[in-house]
């Protein structure tokens, strides 16, 4: 919505969101987000849509799945018994997790799991995030 200049549709369900979300930080919970848009959304953007108290709550309790991930490694509570995956992988890193300034997360926990070699690209953008994103073309 953001994107595409629909603001005010964009505050309106960024402020009911905002509100059951407050209300789940509230009651203890931490949220978590696998897509990177959606962290990026929650800690930057609903804070200057909805500029009040409960918007930066659920900012500061808001965390990317493989940065909780790897604070949960560098506190020695992560299981790493995992079997050897033996794989060669590339990994982009997206540009609203470098837009975060959190490090490389997803790579840190990639590299624990046994047998996979990682290569980082560096390729730009990947044009993949958000409302723009279209699948591979048909074969």
């Amino acid at each position: 919505m953001i994107a595409l200049g629909a603001i005010a549709r964009a505050k309106k369900v960024a402020a009911h969101n905002v509100k059951l979300l407050a209300e789940a930080v509230r009651q203890g919970y931490t949220i978590l987000c696998t897509e990177p848009s959606a962290i990026m959304c929650l800690r930057h953007e609903y804070p200057l849509l909805v500029a009040d108290d409960d918007a930066r709550l659920v900012a500061d309790h808001s965390i990317e799945a493989c940065d909780f991930l790897w604070r949960l490694h560098r506190g020695g509570k992560l299981r790493l018994d995992l079997k050897p995956v033996n794989a060669v992988l590339g990994y982009h890193q997206p540009c609203h997790l470098k837009a975060l300034d959190i490090g490389v997360p997803s790579e840190n926990v990639l590299r624990l799991i046994p047998g996979i070699t990682l290569h980082t690209l560096e390729a730009g953008c990947s044009g993949m995030a958000g409302t723009f994103a279209r699948g591979a073309p048909p074969a």
